[in-house]
């Protein structure tokens, strides 16, 4: 059972729906299982859910963007877009209380998102029992971590204050020797109970972020990996360093006018500062023998390499809404009206300069990316306002029966000045969402439902006679049934989703006018994506407990000229993960487990050839050596399978940011509570 606190961290903690009630799919990965498995990056755990890939990890150090139903996902933070950039940013690893994954469109929760889902990050509060966690971590490279999370629970004697601060230091090696990172992050939370209505909570994030970054390589216009690269072969400057630093403000004030009305105002102001010097990378922009990337005949790559970039970014939310429980029909029914303010402000400065061509057998790690020729000097500045306006309830027309509706309208203003762009531009999309869903409980421990959801996404894009497109739009049908049986001993949900891209901006041919050429965009309704999804928790023995999940996806371009492109994402995957927990004397909590994860083969922009498909095995050991103590040897990777884990981020692009996957790593873990 998901507890989704009172916050409105959540994604569902707007109207009180349960899980089994939501008609739609909703995975949760919460701290127990970030534990167990026990990844280098927490956040990667989310694969072992259905139609969640990972798209692109730019520097193969920090935070992955991901695809959902083969569409890009945000990541939120306490259900509101929060500024990340390549890792950086408020989300840190120890401030995680779970992650949810909402598949299907979502702009009826959130606003401008394309139609696959999103992922949301819940974050720590304070709890009203006392305990002081540590975790300590190790592994093979020498890269080691420490975290804590330290809860005080009600810290004044009238139980007004409640305490909790946790944070991390880690560094990290890989393997590539050039590469490195180090991270610092602390985040205390207070929660106010300034009288039996009234209740808030503050919290300030702070993190930094230290590391060599690792820009990736090239591939062969056949698709294939040069042989002088491995996992171990490093893509960047010999003195390249990133740096960032993150102050996430956030604050929530709850209060209860009567037993049944509740009104919530959110705010928050985050400053993200991300600085890059000496970066550089390899790319194929060759097209010697008329196809775009080099060629095994001739393997002469472009390196360039950037002097020195900055990216300053703010972000001011504010939220208020109003929560309505009561009776309709003689069932609880709930209602919420609400709106939302969000402005971010990103600017950018680059200072370049001009590259070289260089065979790929002669690259000399991490040699190569000197600076030549003269300095190229460009900025960008994007401020974004999103002001939202939103109504949802969930009714309960009968027993065993609910129904979930909503609207939301959204008004989104952006402009773009700076040399990046010659001409300034200010566009301004509108759109209204709608949601609708129904589930109902067929017997007990059995929920089948279906839905319909729309989304949209802003998108800066002309016609020939100058005006805007609009915003790019989906809507899906979701199909499902959720299951809950044996008491508890099996658990599985299942859906079938057919999502629509429409309205997306795709290059028209060029208008001659006045003897010049007039490039235009046209609008085209092109692309459908439909899967089937399972997933499930058996426990068929006192001991033994299985996690699995399976999804197929079918991308349909139906724009004949090949001008609208699909995500590099694989047609099949799968996941299963079995442990056993021994009990009874001297090996009683030990715990044996181990599991795989499977990616079908992934297409590419390029015709003829798809990226391969691979399976990876992770294994671990746990055993408590006392009441507080407990030792973990996690192995990831066991079988050290090369693999292509990215490329060229979401559409499979071959001129470079080809990223391997994490080589065989073993982590030794000791976590205790003082």
């Amino acid at each position: 059972m998901l507890v989704t606190g009172k916050f409105q961290q959540s994604l569902i903690d707007r109207i009180p729906v349960a899980p089994r009630e939501l008609p739609f799919s909703l995975a949760t990965i919460d701290s127990a299982f970030l534990n167990e498995r026990n990844l280098t990056r927490p956040i990667a755990a989310l694969i072992n859910t259905p139609s969640i890939q990972i798209a692109q990890d730019r520097d193969n150090l920090g935070t992955p963007g991901f695809l959902i139903r083969g569409f890009d996902a945000p990541i939120l933070q306490n259900n509101r877009l929060q500024g990340f950039s390549a890792g950086f940013g408020a989300r840190d690893d120890s401030f995680i209380e779970r992650y949810e994954i909402l598949r299907g469109p979502a702009s009826i929760a959130l606003g401008p998102i394309q139609g696959g889902g999103v992922i949301n990050a819940v974050t720590k509060t304070p709890q009203a029992n006392e305990f002081y966690d540590y975790e300590l971590a190790v592994d093979q490279r020498g890269s080691y971590r420490g975290e804590f999370d330290f809860n005080f629970g009600q810290v004044s004697d009238n139980g007004v204050v409640s305490f909790r601060i946790s944070g991390a230091q880690r560094e990290f090696e890989f393997a590539a020797e050039e590469l490195g990172r180090q991270e610092f992050a602390i985040r205390p939370v207070v929660e106010l109970s300034l009288s039996d209505r009234t209740s808030a909570l503050i919290s300030v994030s702070y993190n930094s972020v230290e590391a060599t970054p690792n820009f990736g390589f090239p591939l062969f216009n056949d698709g294939s990996i040069p042989g002088e690269f491995d996992p171990e072969t490093y893509f960047g400057v010999e003195d390249a360093v990133s740096r960032g630093d993150d102050t996430l403000i956030d604050a929530t004030i709850e209060h209860d006018f009567l037993d049944n009305l509740t009104l919530t105002v959110r705010g928050s102001y985050q400053d993200t500062n991300r600085e890059n010097e000496n970066n550089g990378g390899v790319y194929n922009y060759n097209y010697d023998d008329g196809l775009p990337g080099i060629s095994p005949d001739n393997p002469i790559g472009y390196i360039f390499n950037d002097a020195f970039t900055q990216r300053d970014t703010e972000n001011t939310f504010f939220d208020v809404q109003l929560a309505w429980d009561t009776d309709v029909l003689g069932m609880d029914s709930s209602f919420v009206i609400g709106s939302t303010y969000n402005e971010a402000f990103r600017e950018e400065f680059a200072e370049g300069s001009n590259g070289i061509d260089i065979n790929i057998a002669d690259i000399d790690a991490p040699q190569f990316g000197v600076p030549i020729g003269g300095p190229l000097t460009n900025t960008f500045n994007l401020d974004t306002t999103l002001t939202s306006f939103y109504g949802e309830g969930v009714i309960r027309p009968v027993e065993r029966i609910s129904i979930v509706a909503g609207v939301r309208y959204d008004d989104i203003r952006e402009e773009r000045t700076g040399s990046f762009f010659p001409d300034p531009s200010v566009f301004d999309d509108t759109d209204t969402t709608y949601r609708i869903g129904v589930s109902g409980e067929v017997t007990e421990g059995v929920n089948i439902y279906g839905s319909y959801a729309q989304a949209f996404t802003p998108q800066i894009a002309l016609d020939i006679n100058g005006q805007s497109l609009g915003p790019e739009e989906s809507e899906s049908f979701e199909v499902g049934a959720k299951l809950n049986i044996l008491d508890g001993k099996v658990q599985l949900n299942a859906a079938y989703f057919d999502t629509s891209r429409l309205n997306v901006a795709v290059p028209a041919a060029p208008v001659e006018i006045d003897g010049n050429l007039v490039f235009f965009q046209e609008a085209v309704d092109g692309q459908d994506n439909s899967g089937f999804e399972v997933s499930g928790d058996l426990f068929p023995i006192d001991g033994l407990a299985i996690n699995f999940a399976f999804s197929t996806l079918e991308i349909d371009i139906n724009d004949s000229e090949g001008r609208l492109v699909e995500a590099a994402v694989s047609d099949q995957q799968a996941s299963m993960f079995a442990s056993y927990t021994f009990s009874g004397g001297s090996v009683d909590g030990l715990k044996f487990g181990a599991g795989f994860n499977y990616f079908s083969e992934r297409p590419s922009v390029l015709a003829g050839f798809d990226f391969p498909d691979y399976t990876t095995v992770n294994a671990l050991v746990t055993y408590p050596v006392s009441e507080s103590i407990e030792l973990s040897l996690n192995v990831q990777n066991l079988l050290d399978e090369d693999f292509l884990e990215v490329s060229g981020a979401s559409f499979g692009l071959v001129t470079g940011q080809s990223q391997f996957g994490q080589p065989r790593t073993v982590f030794l873990t000791l976590r205790g509570r003082l």
